[in-house]
């Protein structure tokens, strides 16, 4: 489902060498990854159940991906300052996602 398809994006956040990170930009690749993939697979969705499912099934991947999210974040070895920052601001851009899931229309958008 849709776990496994963030799935190597939360890899690739456990190998980036947030250590040596000294600039903080825009969101992370990782996280335009995650964003791309849960907004074509919630648009899919969104189309195919009824809302009252359609909010379920967004309550139940929003704890998943949390929880594999913070999975992530703690087998993070060496952060930076500038990292913590960054990571800071992925972590906001992906909550942003999250919660704008279960928007009631495909028209909703899911931008960051």
């Amino acid at each position: 489902g849709l776990e496994s398809r963030v799935e190597p994006s939360l890899k690739e956040l456990v190998n980036i060498s947030w250590g040596t990170v000294e600039l903080v930009s825009e969101e992370s690749e990782y996280v335009r990854t995650i964003h791309k993939i849960i907004e074509s697979f919630v648009d899919v969705v969104r189309e195919s159940i009824p809302p009252s499912y359609f909010t379920s099934f967004c309550d139940k991947f929003s704890r998943v991906f949390i929880s594999s999210y913070n999975l992530a974040l703690g087998r993070v070895k060496k952060i930076s300052e500038p990292g913590t920052q960054q990571l800071l601001l992925d972590v906001y851009n992906l909550k942003t996602l999250i919660v704008k899931l279960p928007g009631p229309t495909k028209n909703a958008t899911l931008s960051m």
